[in-house]
């Protein structure tokens, strides 16, 4: 739909700009504070850094625990762990899935998708309980299974969505070639189905890097916590300012930012797949 008229262009423009300023004003406000001493966070918490310092940085780094050897590289190992054993599991079922005949493929999604209203929560004490009964709490092992298990359900549903676009007559003629099932899967729907497939990456890491409830149930222990519990924990141990917390905050938001900078060309063209039909 197009937009004439001065008055009715002012209104679109200026929500447009109205809602870019909003995303991006907690952004700026994180990066500015983390560069404030305390006093100048004091005299003007919004105002602009005029001598900005790294020493929140360095704090956060040493004093937060937030170093590469330790709950920063905990949080990939389950953010990386639990991603490509989704992925892998999820791609493998949609894959299966989508080769079905709708009735069967509807029949078997229901259950699946129906998992997706779950909310979190409600599976908190059931999942701790599991994870101490096979031994695997405080581990990252039990993180990763617990993480893969909470996403597949979407991630199944969006993999078979995905492959459903695969055009039959590609896997026809592949199949005339004398490919199997994996042959077709590795060769045809995997290369055609990438962008999907990195979009589903990218969205799980993001997710599983920044997720604080189940991190926090799941990895009590000061050897295996994440990013994001030791900051929830920076106020109540180490009684840190403002300025340190979001110092911590900002440490700890570089590497997904790294990881969607990336791969943002990839996932734009994953979420407008099928746009156009």
């Amino acid at each position: 739909m197009k937009v004439t008229g001065l008055g009715p262009r002012l209104m679109v423009y200026g929500g447009a700009y109205s809602l870019s300023i909003a995303t991006l004003f907690p952004i700026y406000y994180m990066i500015n504070t983390a560069l404030k001493t305390e006093g100048q966070y004091g005299r003007s918490p919004f105002g602009l850094a005029t001598k900005p310092t790294f020493s929140n940085l360095s704090t956060a780094w040493s004093t937060g625990g937030l170093g590469l050897d330790s709950d920063l590289f905990h949080s990939g190992v389950v953010a990386i762990g639990g991603t490509a054993l989704c992925v892998a599991v999820a791609t493998l079922a949609g894959y299966g899935l989508s080769q079905m005949r709708p009735k069967i493929r509807r029949r078997l999604l229901l259950p699946i998708v129906s998992f997706m209203m779950i909310t979190p929560p409600v599976l908190i004490v059931p999942l701790y309980l599991t994870m101490i009964r096979f031994g695997l709490e405080n581990t990252f092992l039990g993180a990763i299974l617990a993480y893969a298990a909470l996403f597949t359900p979407f991630a199944v549903y969006l993999t078979t969505a995905f492959f459903g676009e695969v055009s039959k007559e590609v896997l026809e003629a592949a199949r005339c070639d004398g490919a199997g099932p994996l042959q077709r899967f590795r060769h045809v729907v995997l290369p055609m189905g990438r962008p999907a497939v990195t979009t589903l990456g990218v969205l799980l890491f993001l997710w599983i890097w920044n997720d604080l409830l189940f991190a926090l149930f799941l990895l009590q222990g000061s050897a295996v916590r994440t990013a994001m519990v030791s900051i929830a924990q920076l106020i109540g141990n180490y009684n840190v300012p403002e300025t340190g917390l979001t110092a911590g905050l900002l440490i700890a938001l570089l590497p997904p930012a790294v990881v969607f900078l990336l791969f943002q060309s990839k996932v734009e063209r994953g979420l407008t797949l099928g746009a156009g039909k």
